[in-house]
């Protein structure tokens, strides 16, 4: 038995950790929320059994003084509680395994998540995953993980003497969760994740004629959803490639793709792109596909992928239609009653339902023109006008679509739906159960979905980082009583005002932190940085008049303070304090320090701080033009370097560069293709800060996050190349955008290129621009009127280009696509907690009135039927572990019962009935499927 052992003061830090993640406001992405609402309603109870033993334990001998413990024990039955010698054995197999390391230090490792974690393990034995615990008190090994802290809030992945991926306990709280991270590492390479619907079109590009694809979208990695996919993924990977989504987007021009939410729990297509060709994939951008409309569950989705192997057009009289009730699996059979006349007029439709119906039922085309087949027609009931349509129902009767009904496809699939896709009752019946629950939780659900996914994405980011301790030795916190005293003796301070409550101040405190360090380890600067909490030192921050958090400002000496407006990261910090460090402008005395300072090495090498140096020309007399230029300096000197040219060298120099006097210059060294960009004429505060930002920018800058806000600011369209930088002929386009930028000829456009390359964002933003592309690919946005054009065709020369260009920014194109409007709002509602409690109070009173009615009726029979709805989540799984069994031996009689030499490609009936090629993917010896290393 494994013993886990929780003391009086862990039970106390559970209270301390209670009140700091409500605190925290207990932040979660939206992937957990299923997550949150289950930490959130055991908490209550726990919290409560924590008040009950601390209060035990302040009223009896004080904790450490033989305070007794309060004992929590656990036996795993399938769970291995492994040593160090066993541990390193199962490191070095081929086959996964996931190892817990409990430190015996985290009151929140519960037995709940053991229970889950063992029964898991029963489960994923099939599937060749060992589970194991490692027990860092009780082994005296060495065992990195054992003193890391973050170890007991994770579990850890190996295979074949790797580590993969580090897995958060808090997503992993239950069998499906579980279940479901463990088959996607073994599925790594078999199960591609999609991020963007381009990602999905060129997956199904690579697979016409080759592979039918099954897509699935969820709404979060480890439900229930997910691991059912997963397990159907285990068991038909060598029959069809399978793709997983959590990106709504990513299911755009898919079936029914308009009727998804991102509250969707599953849902799934089949692709059929070894029938199609190049041409019909183009025309459509998909391959021909059917949405799954069934059932979720293991058994539902298992026997709809078996019945996608069967016929589905039969013919009468070639079968007679009382043949239909011989064939295995009891698919419906749907009947269409037509005669030769009728043959070319049905054609469409019956193509169409042949596709459509797949993996739902059968269609038995049925010649009233033949008098045996007529006659069976009349013994069904049928006596209505051609064509028509019937459907056989699970009582051996067939219903008929109204003979007054159009014969359309849309009118067919309205008769058809109910009998095909009959609403669960059952769950019905189930969520009227939760709808009378007691759980406040359950009660609120859509309210809860709707809030939690308002993703707080800083705070969701400081919440996880939380156990990672701050490096801020080297930033010495001020209160009132040492602030001024300091600034008085430094030459130079960045002083951070920030509140602990606030995630950015929490996310950005991190970041300083790091800044200091860097500092001082590279650049020998140790006591630049300082911060001030301003929820303990209200009194100062009141006095400097800090209204707004973070804030960082700037104390130097013999100058005016100013606020930092930089970006709110380390390396960003390190920029400004360097440069700031110059103290511009920097008064140049002779041509060779003009040209070092243009090369960023004067007064200091400054040249990994900033990408460009500002030089003023300008003779003394010209007073406005001097005053102007030092503004500008005090306000922009953390992004880069000012100077300014004595009084005896400026013609010469001025002459040199070919500059007027007066005149600002910026030199951008590293800008092959525009070095210096000169800024002559009447020179305004609003001109020269200008110039001075978009000094910092290449002539084809790469648009990221952080340039995009300076390049926004213009207000111009973005002309974007997307591009692959592993291609050479992205290259090329670069080069050619590069010059069309240089011409001048389009300076109303911003010209900027994107990395798009699979799992970027540029590919995301490719994709919400055009429907299908090749790269390099060329984009113009207007943001302000949300107009997309996209350059058609892949020949990339520059005067076509040009061309192109000329006649966009003319309104002679028309835009590819209009973008949507975005209002900045609330994103949706919030809690009303005494709304909540006062439904909570309705609901607890209408279930006392039920159960009252409940206990006058028979109570065996009301309870018999109440079974047979509903089951517990140990009978559903008992439920999967038998449709597991018939899977997996379904897959090992595919796979392993058969010599390699024997495994030839399979042949899968088409929904005509012929037989075509099956392509396997390749299977590694001895292995059910092959593997990506991390």
């Amino acid at each position: 038995m494994f013993t886990l052992e929780l003391k009086q003061n862990d039970w106390l830090e559970l209270i301390i950790n209670y009140f700091y993640i409500h605190s925290m406001s207990c932040h979660f992405h939206h992937n957990d929320t299923i997550l949150k609402t289950k930490i959130e309603n055991k908490m209550g109870h726990l919290f409560c059994a924590c008040l009950m033993v601390a209060a035990v334990a302040s009223s009896s001998t004080p904790p450490g003084l033989n305070s007794p413990k309060t004992d929590m024990s656990f036996s795993f039955n399938h769970a291995l509680v492994i040593t160090s010698q066993r541990l390193e054995e199962l490191r070095q197999t081929p086959s996964l395994l996931l190892v817990y390391f409990f430190i015996n230090e985290l009151p929140r490792t519960s037995r709940k998540f053991f229970e889950e974690y063992d029964k898991s393990a029963k489960y994923l034995e099939a599937y060749n995953v060992q589970l194991a615990v490692f027990d860092c008190k009780a082994d005296m090994s060495k065992e990195e993980h054992c003193s890391n802290v973050k170890a007991g809030r994770n579990v850890y992945s190996y295979k074949n003497g790797r580590q993969l991926l580090e897995m958060e306990v808090e997503t992993m709280f239950d069998v499906n969760s579980i279940m479901s991270h463990a088959l996607q590492l073994v599925l790594l390479q078999d199960v591609q994740i999609i991020q963007s619907r381009l990602e999905r079109q060129a997956l199904q590009k690579s697979m016409i004629g080759k592979n039918d694809i099954f897509f699935a979208y969820t709404q979060a990695i480890g439900t229930k959803e997910h691991r059912i996919f997963m397990e159907i993924a285990y068991t038909y990977q060598d029959r069809y490639k399978f793709a997983l989504t959590t990106e709504l987007k990513s299911t755009l021009g898919l079936q029914e793709n308009e009727y998804l939410k991102s509250s969707t729990s599953l849902a799934m297509w089949v692709l059929f792109c070894s029938d199609s060709n190049p041409e019909q994939f183009f025309q459509s951008g998909n391959c021909h596909h059917i949405m799954y409309k069934g059932e979720i569950s293991l058994a539902a989705v298992a026997t709809f992928v078996k019945n996608l192997a069967e016929p589905v057009l039969y013919h009468c009289p070639t079968n007679e239609i009382s043949s239909m009730k011989n064939l295995p699996l009891s698919l419906p059979t749907i009947f269409i009653y037509s005669n030769r006349e009728l043959a070319d007029f049905i054609k469409f439709e019956v193509d169409s339902l042949v596709f459509d119906v797949r993996g739902f039922a059968r269609i038995m085309l049925v010649e009233m023109d033949n008098g045996e087949c007529q006659a069976q027609a009349k013994q069904q009931g049928f006596h209505g006008k051609l064509p028509s349509i019937g459907i056989q129902l699970q009582n051996g009767e067939v219903a008929f679509m109204s003979e007054s009904t159009e014969w359309l496809l849309s009118t067919l699939h309205e008769f058809l739906e109910p009998y095909l896709y009959p609403i669960d009752h059952s769950a019905q019946e189930s969520n009227l159960e939760l709808a009378h629950s007691t759980d406040l939780e359950r009660i609120t659900a859509s309210l809860i979905e709707e809030v939690e996914t308002q993703d707080d994405q800083v705070a969701d980011a400081v919440f996880r980082l939380h156990l990672k301790e701050m490096e801020l030795d080297l930033i010495p916190p001020l209160a009132k009583n040492n602030f001024y005293s300091t600034l008085k003796s430094a030459e130079l301070k960045m002083v951070l005002f920030y509140l602990p409550f606030d995630q950015v101040s929490m996310a950005f405190l991190r970041d300083f932190g790091e800044a200091s360090q860097i500092l001082s380890t590279m650049y020998s600067d140790h006591d630049v940085l300082a911060r001030v909490n301003c929820f303990d030192a209200t009194d100062l921050c009141a006095a400097e008049n800090i209204t707004t958090y973070p804030l960082i400002r700037i104390y130097q000496r013999d100058e005016e303070t100013q606020d930092y407006r930089g970006h709110l990261y380390s390396k960003s910090i390190i920029n400004a304090v360097k440069l700031l460090q110059l103290k511009s402008p920097v008064l140049l005395k002779s041509e060779k320090e003009v040209e070092m300072f243009m090369e960023r090495h004067f007064p200091n090498k400054f040249s990994e701080f900033s990408s460009s140096a500002v030089l003023l020309l300008s003779h003394k007399e010209h007073q406005e033009a001097r005053s102007t230029f030092v503004d500008v300096t005090k306000s922009m000197s953390t992004i880069t370097a000012f100077g300014i040219v004595t009084e005896e060298l400026v013609t010469h120099i001025a002459k040199k560069y070919g500059a007027p006097i007066t005149s600002v210059i910026a030199f951008r060294q590293e800008d092959i293709n525009r070095q210096k960009s000169i800024l002559a004429g009447k020179i305004s505060v609003a001109s020269l800060t200008d110039f001075v930002k978009q000094s910092t920018i290449s002539s084809l800058p790469e648009l990221t996050q952080i340039n995009f806000p300076l390049l926004y600011e213009k207000k111009l369209p973005f002309a974007i190349l997307f591009v692959d930088p592993d291609d050479q002929s992205s290259e090329v386009a670069k080069e050619m955008f590069t010059k069309l930028a240089m011409t001048g000829q389009f300076e109303k456009a911003i010209f900027c290129y994107m990395d798009a390359q699979p799992k970027t964002i540029g590919l995301k933003i490719l994709s919400e621009y055009t429907w299908t592309a090749t790269l390099p690919a060329i984009s113009v946005v207007d943001h302000r009127l949300g107009e997309v054009f996209n350059y058609p065709g892949d020949n990339l020369e520059q005067s076509q280009v040009a061309n192109w260009l000329d006649s966009v920014f003319s309104n002679k194109e028309k835009p590819a696509k209009i973008l949507e409007q975005g209002v900045w709002v609330a994103p949706g509602r919030h809690y009303d907690f005494l709304a909540m409690m006062d439904e909570k109070r309705s609901i607890l009173r209408i279930q006392a009135e039920e159960e009252s009615n409940i206990e006058a009726e028979d109570s065996s029979l009301t309870n018999g039927a109440r079974a047979s709805v509903l089951l517990t989540e140990d009978e559903l799984l008992k439920i999967d572990e038998d449709i597991r069994e018939e899977l997996l031996e379904l897959r090992n009689s595919r796979l392993y019962h058969q010599s390699p030499e024997r495994r030839k490609p399979g042949k899968t009936e088409s929904p005509q009935g012929h037989s075509v090629p099956l392509v396997k993917q390749d299977v590694a010896q001895g292995h059910g499927h092959s593997h990506t290393e991390l």
